[in-house]
């Protein structure tokens, strides 16, 4: 999960870019899922936005604008953005103020969402702060990992400083998922004893449609994210027993 913050002078200006298609501006490019202590139309919630921020006289850049995007490997419905939306909203103390979520569908690789927040709380007329913005999204994404499951991603910094280094945190434990897979399957007479094994290895197993493994971290993966569906893991037990029979008749 991927977070990126702005501060901004300019209401109607956010708001066009969220919700009005690029090319053609009669058409809508993001759809509001959530509403804070505000409603209505695009411009009924700029107008309310915009009085708001008149009752601080010192605030500059009354808009915080914040994105959120997900990995390609994440599932993630409108309802857990609607939970990572009042989390923030906990978390950054933006409970009292005006702010909407708005959902893009613009790329279909992977999920993202909005939510544009006025800095001004309207009871009192003071701001929220925006230092440290970088450090605090940070760590709001980490455990908004944690808590649903996401793909974890490394220290952005890191990321901006090494280029090169892109990968995922989450890459090595599918390394030693898959090892440890292919090792429980080297002589695994049944699927049963499949799971006795995996289990012993400290990873938990999901059976529905397909197979998924949990390691004591609580990270999860599908067995196909890591080359072993639940049809291609039974394919090598039903191999190894294969196998077995053929040299107990040789015997």
């Amino acid at each position: 999960m991927i977070s990126k913050v702005k501060v901004g002078r300019s209401f109607s200006g956010i708001m066009n870019y969220l919700l009005q298609d690029k090319i053609n501006q009669s058409q809508t490019r993001g759809t509001i899922f959530q509403f804070n202590n505000c409603f209505g139309s695009k411009n009924e919630l700029v107008q309310q936005f915009v009085e708001t921020s008149k009752l601080s006289k010192r605030i500059e850049k009354p808009v915080w604008h914040c994105s959120f995007s997900f990995s390609p490997n994440d599932t993630v419905t409108e309802n857990i953005m609607r939970e990572i939306s009042l989390h923030f909203s906990d978390d950054f103390k933006f409970n009292d103020h005006q702010w909407i979520s708005v959902l893009h569908e613009d790329t279909p690789s992977h999920a993202h969402f909005h939510m544009v927040i006025n800095r001004v709380n309207p009871l009192t007329g003071k701001s929220v702060s925006d230092s440290h913005n970088f450090k605090r999204m940070m760590n709001f994404c980490r455990k908004m990992e944690k808590k649903y499951n996401l793909e974890e991603v490394q220290n952005p910094e890191h990321v901006l400083k090494n280029p090169k280094s892109l990968t995922s945190s989450k890459d090595n434990r599918k390394v030693v998922l898959k090892q440890t897979i292919k090792e429980v399957l080297i002589d695994c007479k049944s699927f049963t004893q499949f799971v006795e094994r995996i289990n012993n290895k400290g990873f938990q197993t999901e059976i529905a449609r397909g197979i998924a493994f949990t390691d004591k971290k609580k990270v999860r993966f599908k067995g196909s994210q890591v080359g072993f569906s639940l049809d291609e893991i039974k394919r090598h037990i039903e191999r190894n027993t294969l196998k077995q029979n053929n040299q107990s008749l040789r015997i």
